[in-house]
This record gives C-alpha cells, sequence and structure tokens, in this order.
C-alpha cells in the first residue's frame, strides 16, 4: 500500500473512529467513561474540543456514531456521550486493519529503523500503544520521544535582545545535551540568568519537555507540587496528581518517588526554577530531594537559578560531572555596545554608560545617556535616583498598580482604557514591563523599588482593589481566594480578610492549600474585637487545628482544641471534642479518646444525626483498636444505620471496613470477605481508586489467614496495580512484602527475597518504619524456612528494633509472636519464652482472636515435631 500523501497519517474523521473503536462494548453500563465525551475525545487524539462536535455530526450523518446524553463516571451530571454503529465499527476496524501493512521510518535515540505498522509495539517493547502510534505519525515518519512535548516555557523571561555570553551559552548547550544533568546559575538581580536560559532551552524545545517555574516568597511546596502535577498530568502522567488529590499533607519523599516515575514516563525533560533566593524552608527541601533524582531519572536535567550561593541544594555524594556552576558577571564591552547600538544610543556614550553599569545588562536597557550620572554608581542605586523621573504621571500610575500583584497583574483587572493601553505597549518596548502567562510583570528589582517609594495611603487603596477583583470573580478559585486574602491583608484590611479567611478556610484546606492559609493566619495582629470577632476566633482556632492534624502536629492541634473548647463558654462544638478523640486514638491513648467521645456527646444537638454517626463510627474503631469487639460491631451497626439515613456512602464504605476487620480477627472470614465487598462495590461505584485498592488489599488477607494463597495472590497484586497507578507509594510497597509472605509460605523463596529487596528500597526512602518492620519480619520468616537460625533471629531483632518508640503495641505483640513460632519451627527453646510473652501482652490488650491464632499455629508446629 503506497503511504499516504497527508502530513498525518490519520484524518480528523480517522482519529475519532479508531479511538471510539476501543468503547465498543460499553453500552449496556450504567455510567459512560469519559473518555467518549468531547473532552475525552479531544484529550485522547489531540483534536481541538472546539471541532469535535462537528467531525461527530459529519460522522453521525454517515452513520458511524451515536450520540446520546448520560452519566458519566466521576461526574454527578449528565454529558453528551459519543459510540460507534454497528456500521461505525465495522468501518473503523477497516482502518485499522489497512494501516497495519503501512511502512514508516522510525526515528529514535539509536538511530532509524523502516517498520511496518504492526511490528512497532514489539520492537519498541509495548512502550507505545497502536493508535498512540497511528496519530503521532506524520509524512511516514515516527518520532519516538518527541511528540507530545509539554512545554511550560510561556512562563519563563523573554529577553528583549541577546548579546554575548556566547561562552556561557556554549556551555550550558552542550550541557542539556551531554552528561551535565544540575546547573547552578548564580548572579545579581538583573544580570541575565533568565535571559540565558531561556535562549538556551529555546534551542531544545524539539527534544525536550520544558518545566520552569519563578520561585516568589510566598511559594510552598504545595504550590510547586501543584504545578508539577498538571505539568506531569499534560505529559500523560496523572500520579502526582491522584496523588495529590488524596493526600491533602503529602510527604515530600513519597511526592520525590512519584515525580521520578512521572519523569521516566514522559522522557527527556528540563526543569527550570528559577529565584531559588526566595525560595521557604519545605520548597528547598522538595528542590532538594528533586536534585536527588539525577542520578535515577536518566533523562532529568535541572536548572536552578539564585541570586545566592547554591551549594545546600546539591545533592550528597553527586558526581561533579554531572553538576556545574556557573556565575554571571557582567557583559564585557562588545556584547555591552550591541545592546546600545539596539537602542540607537550615541556611540560616544558607550563608554561611561558601560563603565557605569558594569556591563549589567538591566541597567544597559534603561540607562539614558546622560553625562550628569555620576560615574561608578550601581544599577540599584541608578534606578531609585533616575528611573522615576523618565516616566510621565500616568506610565508611574501604572507601575505601581501592576508592582502591588505579587505574581504579575492580570489585565481585566487593571480595567484599562485605549490611554492606558498605549501607556502599557510604551513600558514593555522600554523594558519595563514584560507579558508572561498573560500577566503584565515588571522585573524584581523595579517592583521593589517601586513597593519601597510607595506611600501607605495608596498601597491600601490599590490592595484593596485588587482583593475586590479576585473576590468578585463568578466562582473564585483557591488560588484566586488566596489572592484575595493576601491583598486584604496588605491592604490592613484585617477585618475582611478574616471574614474571607472563616468563609473559604475550609474549601482552601480540603484542595490542598493548608500550609499558605496558615502562613497568612499566622500574620494577623494579636487578637482584638474590631479585626477578629471571638466567633471567627473560634473558627480560627478549628482551622489551625485541623492543618496541624493533617501535618501530623498532634501536640499542637491538641491544645488549639483545647482552646477551641475553652473559648465557646456552655456550648462548645461536639466537633471539637471528636478530632481530640480522633487525635488521641491515632496516638494509640484509646482509654483518653473515650472519655472526650463521652463529653462531646453531650454537646450533640437533637436531630443532629451526620455528627451522631460520625460519633460513633469513632467509638467503633476505639472499641475495635481495644480487642472489644462486641462494643466496636454495636456502635459500627449503628453509625452504619445512620449513614444509609443520610446517604452518606463515603463513611458507609468506611464502615463496612471497620465490621469486615472485626470478622476477620473473629476468624469468620466470609462474613469479613462479604463486608470488605460490600466496600469495594461502594469504591466502585464511586470510582473512589484508592479504597478499591484497599478493599482487594483487605480481601487478599482474608484469602492469605483462611489458607488460599493463590487467589490471596491476585487480589494483592490488584491492589498493587491500582496504588502503583495512582503514585500511593507506601501502599505500593506494603501490597509489595504481603504477595512475599505468600511466597514464602509457598517455599517460593526466591521470588519473596526480591520483592522484599524492592519493598525495603522505597520504603527506606520515605522513612516508613513500621513498614520496614514488616520487611524484616518477612525476612525473618523466609530464613527461618530456610532453617538459617543467625539470620532469621538478626531478622526478628531488626524488625522490633524498627517498632520501638512508634506505640503500636498490637503490632509489637503479633511481631512478637511471629518471632516465637519462627524459633519454634527451628527448635530454639526461646521460641516458647516468646510466644507465652506474645500471649500475654495480646490478652492485655484484648486481642483475644489473635491469641487463639497464635495457639493454634504453636500447637501446629509442635505436632510437626
Amino acid at each position: 500500500m503506497p503511504p499516504r500523501k497527508e502530513r498525518e497519517l490519520l484524518t480528523s474523521d480517522e482519529k475519532v473512529l479508531l479511538h471510539l473503536l476501543s468503547f465498543v462494548d460499553i453500552m449496556g453500563e450504567d455510567r459512560a467513561p469519559f473518555a467518549i465525551t468531547q473532552q475525552g475525545i479531544s484529550d485522547a487524539t489531540g483534536l481541538q474540543r472546539s471541532h469535535i462536535p462537528r467531525i461527530a455530526s459529519r460522522l453521525e450523518e454517515k452513520g458511524y456514531i451515536s450520540t446520546s446524553t448520560r452519566y458519566v463516571q466521576g461526574s454527578s451530571r449528565r454529558r453528551k456521550t459519543y459510540t460507534l454503529t454497528q456500521k461505525g465499527a465495522v468501518a473503523a476496524r477497516a482502518i485499522f486493519t489497512s494501516l497495519m501493512d503501512e511502512e514508516v521510518v522510525v526515528i529514535m535515540e539509536d538511530g532509524e529503523k523502516k517498520l511496518f505498522i504492526s511490528d512497532i509495539p514489539s520492537v519498541l517493547g509495548d512502550s507505545l500503544s497502536f493508535f498512540t502510534i497511528l496519530k503521532n505519525i506524520r509524512n511516514g515518519r515516527l518520532v519516538i520521544g518527541t511528540k507530545g512535548l509539554v512545554d511550560f516555557s510561556d512562563l519563563a523571561y523573554k529577553p528583549h535582545h541577546f548579546f554575548g555570553r556566547e561562552e556561557e551559552l556554549r556551555e550550558l548547550r552542550e550541557g542539556l545535551r551531554g552528561d551535565v544533568r544540575l546547573f547552578l546559575i548564580q548572579g545579581i538581580a538583573g544580570i541575565g540568568k533568565s535571559s540565558l536560559v531561556s535562549t538556551a532551552i529555546g534551542d531544545i524545545k524539539q527534544e525536550n519537555n520544558i518545566f520552569w517555574h519563578e520561585i516568589t516568597e510566598w511559594d510552598d511546596a504545595n504550590t510547586i507540587l501543584l504545578l508539577l502535577s498538571q505539568f506531569f498530568s499534560e505529559g500523560g502522567a496523572s500520579m502526582l496528581s491522584s496523588y495529590l488529590k488524596r493526600e491533602k499533607t503529602p510527604s515530600l519523599t513519597e511526592v520525590s518517588l512519584i515525580i521520578r516515575d512521572s519523569l521516566k514516563k514522559l522522557g527527556s525533560t528540563v526543569m527550570v526554577f528559577d529565584d531559588l533566593q526566595n525560595a521557604s524552608g519545605d520548597v528547598r527541601n522538595l528542590l532538594r530531594l528533586i536534585s536527588m533524582l539525577i542520578g535515577e531519572a536518566d533523562l532529568l536535567h535541572l536548572i536552578f537559578l539564585s541570586r545566592k550561593a547554591l551549594e545546600d541544594i546539591t545533592p550528597p555524594g553527586a558526581d561533579r560531572k554531572m553538576v556545574r556552576e556557573m556565575k554571571l558577571s557582567g557583559l564585557d564591552s562588545v556584547a555591552a555596545g550591541e545592546i546600545l547600538k539596539e537602542r540607537n544610543i550615541s556611540k560616544e556614550f558607550w563608554p561611561d554608560i558601560i563603565e557605569k553599569s558594569g556591563g549589567h545588562p538591566l541597567a544597559l536597557e534603561l540607562f539614558s545617556p546622560s553625562p550628569d550620572t555620576p560615574s561608578g554608581e550601581n544599577v540599584e542605586q541608578f534606578i531609585r535616583k533616575e528611573l522615576m523621573s523618565t516616566l510621565d504621571s500616568g506610565e508611574r500610575e501604572l507601575l505601581f498598580r501592576i508592582a502591588i500583584f505579587r505574581n504579575g497583574a492580570i489585565p481585566s483587572a487593571l480595567h484599562l482604557n485605549m490611554r492606558q493601553m498605549e501607556q502599557i505597549n510604551n513600558l514593555i518596548v522600554r523594558g519595563l514591563l514584560t507579558v508572561i502567562d498573560g500577566r503584565y510583570r515588571t522585573h524584581q528589582l523595579i517592583r521593589s523599588f517601586i513597593l519601597s517609594r510607595m506611600g501607605g495611603d495608596m498601597k491600601k487603596r490599590l490592595h484593596s482593589a485588587a482583593a475586590s477583583f479576585f473576590l468578585s470573580q463568578p466562582v473564585p478559585d483557591s488560588p484566586k481566594i488566596l489572592e484575595a486574602i493576601y491583598h486584604q491583608m496588605m491592604a490592613e484590611d484585617h477585618y475582611h480578610a478574616a471574614h474571607t479567611i472563616a468563609r473559604f478556610g475550609p474549601r482552601l484546606i480540603n484542595d490542598g492549600f493548608s500550609g499558605q492559609l496558615l502562613e497568612l493566619m499566622e500574620k494577623f495582629p494579636e487578637k482584638d474585637e474590631t479585626t477578629i470577632p471571638a466567633h471567627i476566633e473560634r473558627r480560627f482556632i478549628d482551622m489551625k487545628a485541623r492543618i496541624y492534624s493533617l501535618k501530623g502536629q498532634y501536640d499542637n492541634a491538641l491544645a488549639l482544641y483545647s482552646r477551641e473548647i475553652e473559648l465557646s463558654d456552655s456550648t462548645p462544638s461536639p466537633m471539637a471534642f471528636y478530632h481530640m478523640a480522633d487525635i488521641l486514638y491515632l496516638q494509640g491513648n484509646t482509654d483518653e479518646s473515650l472519655q472526650y467521645l463521652n463529653k462531646g456527646l453531650e454537646y450533640i444537638s437533637r436531630g443532629d444525626a451526620i455528627t451522631l454517626s460520625r460519633f460513633e463510627l469513632l467509638f467503633g474503631k476505639v472499641f475495635l483498636r481495644s480487642g472489644m469487639y462486641a462494643d466496636a460491631l454495636r456502635y459500627l451497626n449503628r453509625c452504619l444505620r445512620g449513614f444509609v439515613s443520610e446517604g452518606d456512602m463515603n463513611s458507609m464504605m468506611e464502615a463496612f471496613q471497620y465490621i469486615a476487620t472485626i470478622h476477620s480477627e473473629r476468624g469468620d472470614f466470609s462474613r469479613a470477605e462479604e463486608f470488605f465487598r460490600l466496600s469495594l462495590n461502594i469504591a466502585t461505584e464511586l470510582q473512589n481508586a484508592y479504597m478499591m485498592a484497599r478493599s482487594y488489599h483487605n480481601i487478599a488477607a482474608v484469602y492469605h489467614d483462611s489458607g488460599r494463597p493463590q487467589m490471596a495472590e491476585e487480589y494483592f497484586q490488584r491492589a498493587f496495580d491500582i496504588w502503583r497507578r495512582m503514585g500511593a507509594v507506601r501502599e505500593s510497597a506494603w501490597a509489595i512484602f504481603n504477595i512475599s509472605e505468600v511466597y514464602i509460605e509457598q517455599g517460593m523463596v526466591g521470588g519473596a527475597a526480591v520483592l522484599l529487596d524492592q519493598a525495603e528500597e522505597t520504603l527506606s526512602f520515605i522513612g516508613d518504619k513500621r513498614g520496614l518492620s514488616s520487611v524484616w519480619k518477612y525476612r525473618g520468616k523466609m530464613h527461618a524456612l530456610q532453617g538459617n537460625k543467625e539470620e532469621a533471629v538478626k531478622s526478628f531483632e531488626k524488625a522490633l528494633s524498627l517498632l520501638s518508640g512508634l506505640k503500636m503495641p498490637q503490632t509489637e505483640a503479633i511481631l512478637e509472636g511471629e518471632y516465637g513460632l519462627s524459633l519454634l519451627m527451628l527448635n530454639d527453646g526461646r521460641g516458647e519464652e516468646l510466644i507465652s510473652g506474645a500471649v500475654e501482652e495480646m490478652m492485655g490488650l484484648g486481642m483475644g482472636a489473635q491469641v487463639e491464632r497464635l495457639k493454634e499455629r504453636a500447637e501446629d508446629l509442635r505436632r510437626s515435631d
């Protein structure tokens, strides 16, 4: 078959037909997949969404597709969807079959190969789907790794002129195409760091994904993670996005592993972090972890720009060949002269201007040929004395209005008339403004100068106007709400800032902006009824406590909840008691937890069924941890009826998990599986992937405990697959070592050893001591099975040492019992002593079911001897 003449192998109609071919068997499903909506088709095919209705209409006229309005998975509303008719399915399969005999040139890093399309997946190791291959072939050529690139370089500073720095530019270009993996570029403000890097990456955009972020003093780690999640999602790696939706307080160590895997999926990537001197401690910690990936993500290049030294960002033990430090100084006279020539500055003034500016590029852009300017004056002094005198009043006012926006001014926020648009354009031509990501920005040096010169009344007025703009948006999202609060604070309008926080704070916490919210809240002045009324202060305390609890700072959270109760006079909120009880439960203080739950019950208003059900759920969890199964079931069944009445499916799912756990620990495995599957059904209905995996994992544990190893392995594997796709690093590792236990008990010690090594590597990196304890426990069991007493003892002792200090008496008792069983298997007399001690501890903790199981297993070992 001769190759097609079109630039792309597929027409728009063919792309849609081939995409829908994957969804021919969904007509009976209650909810349609997102992939067959207009946006889903656009995402998959690369066609603009606005073109999809026209293409669909054309295909519908031909009888190839049918249109319907259906509920879509993960959405609460109906959307227009498209499916193939029988005629359309036949046509799509015919197109697909005919294309398999097309011959194309595949361009890879190691050269070119001429292949039939049908052979490409096997040659590339199934790294690309057929549809991805087909939609990326142009002019009979498929370039691997250069299509679908993500480009965030629009956020980079774009220089008006770029002259000189040939040596630095050559060094940077060669390093980005070679073995240098981390560039550390230092220089004073305006010296040209951003211009240099922006120019260099312009040459490699066709070969690399580009991420660019200018760090500001108000950034926290979550801000950067959200940007990274968008970047990776555009490249088809959504693990970080899924993780951040699930974890409101992400672990940086888990995040670094997800970023590593995302980078591997994206391929060649250059990540630029500008203005590193503004980075807070948590941002530097995140970037330090990312820099450690240069030894693992082979196709990653990192560039850090800063006005200050960058030694602490270099990963320890990094190969110095992979790290390049560059310190920029002023331009030489030739390059400086080119800039002045471009500005039409008479040559007679060049020596004086170059001497006074020191070759500083920004100064060369701003200096006027004035013989009155004293020699030796530095750039910042010049800007302070001379810049504003060259502007008219309208231009000065516009710069003032733009300077108060910390992330650049949105044009609609300025309400510009025609005259002001002309002034904006003049400022851009003169290099005083630039447009990045659709926002007007000025250089940080100039912005700092303007803000220092701005009077207090003007500053308050401009910040108030900016706050009103962000809050006037039809549906302000969390970033806009944060901007509004920031401007209210800068305007010293603490009263309205407090009310904005009280209104939107819970949403900001739920959306993952708890760190930035806490920073703003802690900047409020001392308590003053005119600033923060008493009822608002109580809400502040509650939100701060929630944030501390999310961060694992439990003592701070408990202190704040106690303060909230004190301020509540005679009618404290029952939820303050609930949160305190929940924290104490997490800390293992079950007696105190019950005390606060009982106290909180006194303040639940009559008819508040949902709060009562939440209390009952926590009662059930506390009693379960204490081994009081009858009480736990009583409360869990009560709360379950309440959740059913209120239609709270998420809470029903959680209640089923704990009821199932009780049945499992009692040895009633059929009932345990029944309730875990009820939870699984709800998770499937709600498209809650994390809870689906949790259900699979718990069902696997039931199969394991009831002597069905093959089924256990299958369900552990299902859980692992979901968690791995989601980027749930810790949970994935737990599934791995549980699979290893199945292997050990089947005598497959070789496979188990490999899995345990994988799990240990991951868990060590994220610092999960409890998980590592399990890894060493299973190693101990493995060595015992092999008859290696010395290694078994070492492994169990290591497992116990990892648990020390974690306040997990139940887990320690179970581990001690496993240790005793292994020694019993090895005919070591200490086994009986350890088992006896474990039984005593378990009985004291109310773990009756586990005691009976431990005794049965010990008796089986004694009989086998």
